[in-house]
């Protein structure tokens, strides 16, 4: 698995958070205010290692209202070691959701049925801002702890035919640890968050809108 060189790395870090926004309790800012565009927006180069491992099959449960960030992947596939997946953050609040980290993303319901979770979106965002009305579902197997929420999916890859991987997404205590990289990636599954672009940028905002400049797509 490829390793870190950080003298390679510029980074610069946006904190653009509403004073008395950021939640102080696993990161739930809302105090019952229905999520927007701007509730939660994250943009980055930042990006998550994959990991070949054993992918466990969902258990459901009771998913907790908060922000959540990527931490890694899981894949049981052999040749996805090491591979890098784009760090995202989710928002869930009150059965919605706000998906960013990139210059776009979604908001929408989130529904549970057994051990599957959809996400169904209703609208588009660049960046803080409502894009309009979108329409799309997806739908994954699920287990969800007080402190993470493990999305398990169906992959396909032609002739290599089909696998699953897990994307897990770690509860925050505050939207301060959406940008918290790593200068260092772990040999094992977990907190993998790291810069690996020269150009590398990581900026976010809380209830309030993030600048343009700070995402340079």
């Amino acid at each position: 698995m490829a390793r870190l060189d950080v003298s390679s790395c510029s980074l610069l870090f946006v904190a653009a958070v509403a004073a008395g926004c950021a939640g102080d309790d696993g990161g739930d800012g809302g105090d019952g205010v229905p999520l927007t565009c701007d509730s939660l927006t994250l943009c980055t180069y930042a990006e998550v290692t994959t990991y070949h491992t054993t992918v466990a099959e969902p258990a459901g449960g009771t998913i907790v209202d908060g922000q959540y960030r990527l931490a890694w992947v899981e894949s049981e596939r052999a040749d996805d070691d090491g591979r890098l997946d784009s760090l995202t953050a989710i928002e869930i609040r009150d059965g919605r959701f706000r998906e960013s980290g990139s210059s776009t993303g979604y908001l929408g319901t989130i529904t549970t049925s057994g051990t599957d979770l959809t996400m169904h979106s209703t609208e588009r965002c660049v960046l803080s801002a409502s894009d309009g009305a979108t329409e799309a579902s997806w739908t994954y197997g699920y287990t969800a702890t007080a402190t993470q929420l493990r999305l398990r999916d169906t992959v396909s890859g032609g002739s290599d035919g089909t696998w699953h991987v897990v994307r897990v997404y770690q509860r925050m205590a505050s939207a301060d640890e959406l940008c918290a990289l790593r200068s260092d990636v772990p040999s094992t599954p977990g907190e993998s968050a790291a810069c690996w672009a020269s150009n590398c940028f990581c900026a976010y905002a809380v209830n309030t809108d993030l600048a343009d400049a700070s995402c340079p797509f």
